[in-house]
């Protein structure tokens, strides 16, 4: 008896298909890293979710955020490789680790801006 839903076959991405993907993730982690160490934690605004939680976590341990950030989302990568997949799994644990490496690079950037609400 077959199943009454489609099922979905796993195609292998080429090289170029991955070169695309890490590229991109690399450019979004790089963004997200800028954006969190130039707007939000030199105007003391706290993110939501587990950035927020790592914000507060470097800020009251004083231990550098790019520890934080990776470590936090682990079991996030673990619940997504067991829901999701592996190649799901893997580009997130990649994009993690870009993002934590861009954010302990920029750490000595300054505020983009003062003012709160262009921060935000």
């Amino acid at each position: 008896m077959q199943s009454p839903l489609p099922t979905k076959h796993h195609r292998r991405s080429t090289k170029v298909q991955l070169f695309r993907r890490l590229l991109m993730l690399t450019i979004g982690a790089i963004i997200f890293a800028l954006g969190l160490k130039g707007f939000l934690v030199p105007n003391n605004i706290i993110d939501g979710g587990i950035v927020g939680i790592s914000i507060i976590g470097s800020k009251v341990t004083d231990t550098t955020l790019a520890l934080w950030l990776f470590f936090l989302n682990i079991p996030f990568i673990f619940f997504g490789y067991k829901q999701i997949g592996k190649t799901f799994a893997l580009s997130t644990l990649y994009a993690i680790f870009v993002m934590a490496i861009a954010t302990k690079l920029f750490e000595h950037i300054g505020p983009l801006t003062s003012v709160d609400l262009l921060a935000t």
